[in-house]
Order: structure tokens, then sequence, then C-alpha cells
């Protein structure tokens, strides 16, 4: 391959064209840009999950199917303290409590 660079052809000014972007924060919180239109909150989380879909290889019904499972359904708690430290001893000798 050859280019203006190793001396054959002329040289062009590069000249980047942004399509803008799209950030998902979860939820309905986002934060898109798409062709220059500005969009936050449930339009731009509409539009960021519209264009991960589409350009996603495989599994987007498990994927369509798991967003709208959360948002019709409450959201699983998450505890660090269910289980305590004396449960799971690090010594293998340490009787169980």
């Amino acid at each position: 391959m050859r280019g203006a660079s190793l001396g054959h052809g002329t040289r062009k000014e590069y000249k980047h064209h942004d399509l803008g972007f799209l950030v998902d924060l979860g939820g309905l919180a986002a934060a898109a840009n798409p062709l220059g239109v500005p969009l936050s909150g449930p339009a731009a989380s509409a539009v960021t999950r519209t264009y991960h879909l589409g350009v996603m290889p495989g599994n987007r019904m498990r994927v369509l199917t798991d967003w709208t499972l959360n948002v019709v359904t409450p959201a699983e708690p998450t505890s660090l303290d269910v289980i305590t430290a004396r449960s799971v001893p690090l010594d293998p000798d340490q009787p169980r409590a």
C-alpha cells in the first residue's frame, strides 16, 4: 500500500467526522449527542439502548427481555453483611460458628 506519507500521491488534511456520543448510566439516566442533537434522561436512554441493540451481534431478545424486566420488577436488594466473617473462616482447621 502506497500513501502520500511514503512519497506517492498527494497529501490531504485529515478531517474527523464525529457522529456524537452515547452514554448509558443505568436506569433512565443517560447522555447522548447523536449527530449533534443533545439529549439527556429518558430520551437519551432510549436512543442509547436502541443503538446498542442494533449493533449487538447476538442475544438481542435476551438483553431486551432483561431491560424490560428491570423496568417492571423491583430492584434486587444487595447486602454485604448476610454472610458473617465467623461463618467463613480463613483457617481450614478453625471450627465453623
